[in-house]
């Protein structure tokens, strides 16, 4: 094996890279120790056929040959007894064995042996291991037909004997057969030589192929691991600039600037180092501009100071109650009028904590706001008038509002914003209160107006029966009619003063969990015989199995109630009613579709306005009183002209209730 010798001038010199170096010379190393391990791999495999071949082939067939040999002996020893046995018994048997037994036992060995020769030519590559098979094959054969000679001399040799025994003919085949007997044995023995002969040959080979594997094994691992490490060595010499750069870069960590790197190299290291002056030099005008900058921005520093203190004075001058947190929702700043609000030292023992845990009502801040929301999301959220005591005890309705403090779309806190609506709730109860009044007033004038029809055609009937009643001839029926008539002005004043009470006493709603599905469903099944009646159809889609909401269950199905009766009397005999319910963020959509003519636009204004109505018979509070409701829960309910004709209304609730 030749390896070629690099002097450290021409390794040095070369121009390749010294990671290219580095890889060349450790691949030298590589190549030469497979090398060694290729070279013993051959040994071990060479070995190993050799072994199969003697232990596969050639005991096999020695062990065959010691089974000839061994019948062929027991076959002569059974001839001599046949000539020496004197009972006729005694020869039957032992003629019976020679006849069957021997030869059979003969013939089968050798064809096992034969057939072991074929089998092992078969995987056999090796020439010369062919031919020996070829001719321990011929040998078999050989000794095959001596067999079978043998055997006709031996039937031959004791049908003589039994025929005529003195005949002279007995002693000159014994002598033949002794002939025969003397050159199969010699076969036999031949056979057996020439196969311990290949075995001594091939363990031979075997021992001397180990011998010289080992050392040439040894001799060639020495070799590698001697240019290993002077492999290692060049490598050392290669690498050595970089000490030279790490105490130049441990120089310029101490700010000491001076003197170059002093590594002359055409490979990366020296480019590194030609680099590294350059950034040396670089660093040194870098530190004296920064000196210049240091004092520029200690001016800046005390403008955002000054800053910061003006930003700071503002919050504190505002009304309205300002809480900051960090991007985890601890507590960092609360204005004092959010101290005012919760008290200074509760404040003080909220900073650095999470501001979702500062009590607000019966709750906390974290049960109003949905801060996940803030964060998460990134999006404003708002909760109105929330009922709270001050520090001082004084009931307040406070509405929050926390907006998240984005740079560069991250998140690095969150503002929350408190507002003092107290005064103005109470300024809208008591318009409300106003409106309310006036809205009694236009009732109580709308009664009166409703009223005296009823009334005046209830005291016309009553005289009327009272005449038919003192008339002679009095008629049964007509006093009937006129009874019957009575008692209609009656019911229509009851339902007059009902819808004008449940209008009037509206309770404020009483809230739990509700499926709305299922009370709309048990609402259409309620209705279903009058659908029936007028010859409509109701179609109800739910967009899911349940759609939970927290409602006072008793008004939301009055609400509906008004809207599907209304939506039942636009609509004509044959048409459908579709009431389809669904939920998307956060809010509950349901909503009533009727086939009708559609509202006018002249009514579109006024349409849940109280008493307003476009039915000749009309109260005008039905949709007033679902309006009502809907409000009451926080919701809203809007109109629009559906896409094949009539009308769809569809009612907003908030969803503050989760599936269980």
């Amino acid at each position: 094996m030749f390896t070629p010798v690099w002097t450290k001038k021409q390794i040095f010199g070369m121009k390749l890279s010294i990671v290219t170096k580095i890889i060349l010379l450790f691949s030298a190393t590589l190549v030469l120790f497979a090398a060694v391990s290729y070279f013993g791999s051959q040994s071990m495999k060479s070995t190993t056929k050799a072994l199969y071949r003697i232990n596969e082939g050639y005991i096999p067939l020695t062990q065959i040959s010691a089974q000839i040999e061994t019948s062929q002996k027991n076959h002569q020893n059974a001839v001599a007894r046949v000539m020496e046995a004197d009972e006729a018994r005694v020869r039957r048997v032992l003629i019976r064995m020679l006849s069957n037994y021997y030869p059979k036992i003969a013939r089968q060995n050798v064809v096992r042996g034969m057939a072991h020769c074929d089998k092992m030519l078969l995987v056999t590559q090796d020439e010369k291991q062919q031919d020996f098979l070829e001719k321990t094959k011929e040998q078999l054969l050989a000794i095959q037909k001596q067999q079978e000679k043998y055997v006709e001399q031996v039937e031959e040799f004791i049908r003589l004997s039994e025929e005529n025994p003195e005949s002279g003919e007995i002693q000159k085949k014994g002598q033949e057969l002794s002939l025969q007997e003397s050159a199969l044995s010699k076969s036999i023995k031949k056979l057996s030589l020439y196969l311990d002969d290949q075995i001594s040959r091939s363990v031979l080979w075997v021992e001397e192929q180990s011998d010289r594997a080992q050392w040439a094994y040894i001799l060639l691992t020495l070799s590698a691991l001697l240019v290993g490490l002077a492999l290692t060595t060049i490598s050392v010499f290669l690498l050595k600039p970089i000490r030279r750069l790490t105490e130049a870069a441990v120089r310029i960590g101490r700010g000491e600037y001076g003197g170059n790197v002093g590594v002359k190299s055409g490979d990366e290291l020296g480019r590194l180092a030609d680099e590294f002056d350059r950034m040396r030099q670089s660093l040194a005008e870098r530190d004296r501009a920064l000196v210049s900058q240091r004092d520029e921005l200690a001016n800046k520093a005390a403008d955002l100071n000054n800053l910061k203190i003006h930003y700071e004075n503002i919050i504190k001058t505002l009304w309205s109650c300002v809480l900051v947190t960090d991007t985890k929702g601890r507590l960092t700043t609360a204005n004092p009028r959010a101290r005012m609000l919760w008290g200074s030292e509760r404040i003080s023992a909220h900073e650095g904590k999470s501001v979702k845990e500062l009590p607000v009502g019966e709750g906390t801040l974290g049960d109003k706001l949905d801060f996940e929301r803030v964060i998460t999301q990134k999006m404003p959220v708002s909760r109105y008038a929330v009922a709270m005591h001050d520090s001082n005890g004084t009931l307040r309705r406070i509405s929050f509002t926390a907006v998240p403090f984005l740079e560069e779309e991250q998140l690095r806190g969150i503002l929350i914003l408190g507002e003092d609506v107290t005064d103005e709730l109470e300024m809208k109860e008591r318009l409300n209160m106003a409106e309310r009044m006036a809205a009694v007033g236009q009732m109580a004038a709308r009664i009166t107006h409703e009223v005296r029809n009823p009334l005046s055609s209830i005291s016309l009937n009553v005289e009327m029966l009272q005449e038919e009643i003192l008339s002679e001839n009095t008629n049964k029926d007509e006093a009937v009619s006129l009874i019957n008539s009575i008692i209609r002005q009656i019911e229509r004043l009851r339902e007059i003063t009902s819808e004008y009470l449940k209008f009037a006493r509206m309770p404020n709603p009483e809230k739990h969990l509700t499926d709305l599905n299922r009370t709309l469903g048990e609402l259409i099944n309620f209705m279903e015989p009058e659908f029936a009646q007028a010859g409509l159809t109701c179609v109800f889609r739910p967009q899911k199995e349940k759609l939970l909401c927290e409602v006072d269950e008793n008004l939301i199905v009055q609400a509906f109630l008004n809207l599907v009766k209304n939506a039942e009397e636009a609509s004509p005999a044959g048409a459908n009613i579709a009431i389809n319910t669904e939920e998307n963020d956060g809010e509950i959509r349901i909503s009533v579709a009727d086939q009708g003519n559609g509202i006018p636009e002249e009514a579109r204004d006024r349409i849940f306005e109280v008493f307003f109505s476009t039915k000749p018979n009309g109260s005008g509070l039905g949709l007033a009183i679902a309006n009502q409701i809907i409000t009451a829960h926080g919701g809203s309910i809007s109109f629009a002209d559906g896409k094949d004709g009539g009308t769809v209304f569809t009612v907003s609730l908030p969803k503050t209730g989760t599936e269980q």
